[in-house]
């Protein structure tokens, strides 16, 4: 059983992934593709402070209006993003992807059989993405 506490944190370490470092403070994005907004380390705090469920509109609109920053690079906020979700992930993809493969090649001539095969084979390279985003990871890459 995890704890609340570490359900905090988790959820903190996936806020978090909205901040990349600059300077004296952080860079903050809304969406992967939007330009970053400068913020202080008080207003990165306040920010992860807010519940994850709770509305962040206050906090958006306090910074709206500030010069902003390129956009940043896709592959690494990608990996961070696998890194983060839970071992269970890789186990639902992979049953599901097993599974949905397996009935799918059996009636591959099929619509709904081809259908099915492609979503399966999605979702074991999904979990084949989590693994190694947890291994480059655990590798300090």
């Amino acid at each position: 059983m995890t704890s609340s506490r570490d359900k905090a944190n988790h959820q903190r370490a996936a806020l978090a992934l909205s901040f990349e470092p600059d300077d004296d403070g952080y860079l903050y994005y809304h969406w992967r593709w939007s330009r970053g907004i400068p913020v202080t380390a008080e207003e990165r705090e306040a920010y992860l402070a807010i519940p994850v469920l709770g509305s962040r509109r206050a906090w958006r609109k306090s910074i709206s209006g500030r010069p902003t920053a390129p956009h940043r690079a896709f592959r690494p906020v990608q990996q961070k993003l696998l890194a983060r979700m839970p071992i269970s992930m890789i186990v639902v993809a992979l049953l599901v992807g097993i599974a949905l493969a397996g009935s799918g090649l059996v009636e591959l001539q099929t619509l709904s059989g081809l259908a099915r095969a492609m979503i399966g084979l999605m979702a074991i390279v999904f979990a084949t993405q989590i693994i190694l985003a947890k291994y480059k990871q655990a590798r300090g890459r």
